[in-house]
């Protein structure tokens, strides 16, 4: 079957194709890395298209700094998160080469 991904939005919940009842989603996801400060910050716009017409963009910034670890439990629970996302990012970029 695959992953179903729910995001909530201001105003909808979204399942992985980003459609909810009267509503439509556009969402952009990615994750930077700064090496002068050793931190992750995944990121997610999200546009929400009302029935009224109407554009509501909402940003949500997730910063990862791997060097505030305070036990051997948060450093193993950070790398399986960042296994998870480039898992999920493989899936998704094979999706994107079988619609095309």
């Amino acid at each position: 079957m695959g992953i179903i991904h729910i995001y909530v939005g201001e105003y909808a919940s979204y399942r992985s194709g980003g459609y909810a009842y009267e509503f439509r989603a556009v969402f952009i996801q990615f994750t930077l890395y700064n090496s002068n400060v050793e931190l992750f910050t995944s990121l997610t716009f999200l546009l929400e298209f009302l029935s009224t017409t109407s554009i509501y963009p909402t940003v949500r910034l997730k910063p990862i700094n791997f060097s505030t670890f305070t036990s051997i439990s948060q450093l193993i629970c950070t790398i399986l998160y960042m296994i998870m996302i480039i898992y999920l990012m493989i899936i998704e970029i094979r999706l994107s080469f079988k619609e095309k």
